[in-house]
């Protein structure tokens, strides 16, 4: 098992999102880095599915600036599926590993 991985295993997604979004330097420069992200994209434009590998959790949603049909977020950790919980119907959450 990943190091780095069996971190992020033991938080709820209250404490992944506390400890990552709400508070501190850190937790600043990650909302602006996803704020930066969606930067380019207007609401004009529309994507029919997207899919955001490497999320624990569909904090980036909130962020994102353009329509879409469907929004998929995926992780590797099987944790994570505890933190699929959107209140946005588009949104569902899917436990994948993206690795070559």
């Amino acid at each position: 098992m990943n190091p780095y991985e069996s971190i992020w295993e033991k938080l709820s997604a209250s404490d992944y999102q506390s400890k990552n979004y709400e508070t501190g330097m850190a937790a600043y420069a990650l909302r602006q880095s996803h704020a930066m992200l969606e930067s380019q994209f207007t609401s004009e434009q529309q994507f029919s599915k997207v899919l955001e590998v490497g999320a624990p959790s569909d904090l980036h949603v909130k962020y994102v600036r353009h329509r879409f049909d469907e929004y998929i977020v995926s992780d590797r950790m099987k944790s994570s599926k505890f933190f699929f919980e959107s209140t946005n119907t588009k949104v569902s959450g899917v436990v994948a590993d993206a690795a070559c």
